[in-house]
């Protein structure tokens, strides 16, 4: 995947200021990645289908963005990863283990999953709906791993 609009290359002592803040380590298939490209934005259309947990059938979505980790904790960029975990966490939006890690084009967060049962799995939450049980939005996994979610990509014709 070729991506334009990346952060800053970070270095290993960037990404553990990353996890640092976080308070958690991150999968290495994911620190790979943001160590190579920093996030950005796929040049293609790119599209993933996942089993939709509110209606138990296939959905699919697009990736807009991938977000960005950026060392000046003073900047305003609307891609920044730690201020869109923040803001999602302290709104009740997403449990603390979820990393808001990009977005599709309606605006839905795609979250890795960094609790112990679903480490590194990734996955898909609807902005709309709700989980009942525990008020955090409505998730659906994609895939087991960022790997995973990156090979689950397909290139969307039109």
């Amino acid at each position: 995947m070729k991506l334009y609009d990346s952060g800053e290359k970070l270095t290993k002592g960037s990404l553990e200021r990353f996890e640092k803040i976080l308070g958690k380590s991150l999968p290495s298939d994911y620190r790979d990645f943001m160590m190579k490209d920093n996030g950005g934005t796929p040049e293609e259309d790119l599209a993933f289908s996942f089993i939709d947990v509110t209606t138990n059938s296939t959905n699919n979505s697009d990736i807009r963005e991938l977000f960005v980790f950026y060392e000046d904790e003073d900047n305003d960029n609307f891609d920044d990863i730690v201020r869109i975990y923040n803001s999602m966490v302290n709104e009740n939006l997403i449990p603390p283990y979820f990393l808001p890690i990009g977005d599709d084009s309606g605006g839905n967060p795609i979250c890795m999953n960094l609790s112990e049962n679903e480490y590194g799995s990734v996955w898909f939450c609807d902005h709309e709906l709700e989980n009942k049980d525990t008020g955090f939005l409505a998730s659906s996994k994609i895939a087991d791993s960022f790997t995973g979610f990156l090979s689950a990509l397909y290139k969307l014709s039109f």
